[in-house]
């Protein structure tokens, strides 16, 4: 395979950040070449490795036509520098998109180059910042450190050096990227601060199949915030055999994770540890279809055992499933000694004190806030227990 990486993303520390060193990346295409030439090739890679263009550019287009992520990535570099064809920046923006819709990250890597520069497309730096989060996900570092660039000057993006930070230390084995981050680190500008919301804001939802599991790639963009505060995504997979809403806490604006399921929608919370608030992106879809309408989270807990609290629970679970809610009943989970409801979160408060009033038969239900609750945003814990 003579090339495994992106042209655009072969840097060169003289030029601009986030610029491709034109000259220098066709010097080292071309070093590929043998000067010995063949009439037929098996391969778009045989055709290529003796210059044969043209002949790679039809062998390609076949490979792509089979599905061939690789062969999609190849085309759009060929458009690109005007090999076997005519440069055409627009064809080889689309061919990089199609590589890059498969998963590969150096395809998405060039995709964001694209949009970053608006070359054969219109430029969209909000955009680009997505991509390069998608590449950087699948392990791409030239996408990191340019995403990490997006975020330190507030281009496309709101600027914010938390994220500037941990994307360009994700690519701190480039030059270029530690010798950013060290600058940014040592700098005794301000931190900059948000002014109106803090809610960050979804970007992108994508599900592939990897061996068969759904692994889901998810991007977001966020102002500023408190430096106590961390990202936590949550997924609602409505077939997954235990709990329904997968939440994982992070310091990123991307996450990558594999899922028991296939998702139907997300959403992404900033929460600040040391008040208990959080602010909430609200719950998008994943794919095409509409998200559904989620009121909140509720987990209800009962002893197996305690036939009545399980009769109870079941009949909660389907009332509030009807509100909205999503629930999830937690059988042979020996409670503590009285019902309670428990929330981790100050927003929660009215959810945790609404439900108190679905809990006849459950006389008194104290509600009780509990930071050390291992429950996401938005999500109160009802704890069932039947005293005769």
């Amino acid at each position: 395979m003579p090339i495994t990486a992106s042209l655009r993303s072969l840097g060169n520390s003289s030029l601009p950040p986030r610029k491709l060193a034109w000259a220098a990346a066709c010097l080292a295409l071309l070093t590929f070449a043998s000067p010995l030439a063949a009439k037929t090739y098996a391969t778009g890679e045989a055709a290529f490795a003796v210059k044969a263009y043209a002949q790679a550019a039809a062998l390609w287009r076949k490979e792509a036509k089979a599905g061939s992520a690789h062969a999609f990535f190849q085309l759009g570099l060929l458009a690109d520098l005007g090999l076997g064809m005519e440069h055409d920046a627009k064809a080889a923006f689309a061919y990089y998109r199609a590589a890059a819709d498969q998963g590969l990250p150096e395809a998405a890597l060039n995709v964001g180059v694209m949009l970053d520069a608006g070359s054969g497309v219109q430029k969209d730096n909000l955009a680009a910042s997505t991509w390069y989060a998608k590449a950087a996900l699948g392990g791409n570092q030239r996408a990191a450190y340019n995403l990490g660039l997006l975020y330190q000057g507030g281009i496309g993006v709101p600027a914010n050096l938390d994220l500037a930070a941990l994307w360009l230390g994700r690519a701190a084995t480039l030059p270029a990227a530690k010798a950013a981050l060290q600058r940014l680190l040592s700098s005794a500008a301000p931190r900059p601060t948000a002014t109106g919301s803090l809610m960050p804001t979804a970007l992108s939802a994508k599900v592939r199949y990897v061996d068969g599991v759904p692994r889901g790639e998810f991007v977001w963009t966020a102002p500023p915030g408190p430096e106590s505060a961390l990202f936590c995504l949550q997924v609602f997979v409505p077939d997954a055999a235990s709990q329904p809403v997968v939440s994982i806490v992070t310091e990123a604006s991307a996450i990558a994770t594999p899922l028991s399921g296939d998702p139907v929608a997300w959403q992404v919370t900033r929460i600040d540890q040391n008040t208990g608030q959080y602010w909430a992106s609200g719950w998008q879809p994943v794919g095409g279809s509409k998200a559904p309408v989620i009121r909140g989270l509720v987990t209800i807990a009962v002893n197996a055992g305690d036939a009545h609290a399980a009769s109870a629970a079941n009949a909660l679970a389907s009332t509030l499933q009807t509100n909205g809610l999503i629930v999830h009943v937690a059988l042979n989970v020996v409670p503590g000694g009285s019902s309670q409801i428990d929330y981790r979160f100050a927003p929660d408060a009215e959810l945790a004190r609404t439900l108190a009033g679905f809990l006849p038969g459950f006389a008194s239900v104290p509600v009780v806030l509990s930071p050390d609750l291992n429950t996401g945003p938005g999500e109160v814990l009802v704890t069932l227990v039947f005293a005769p």
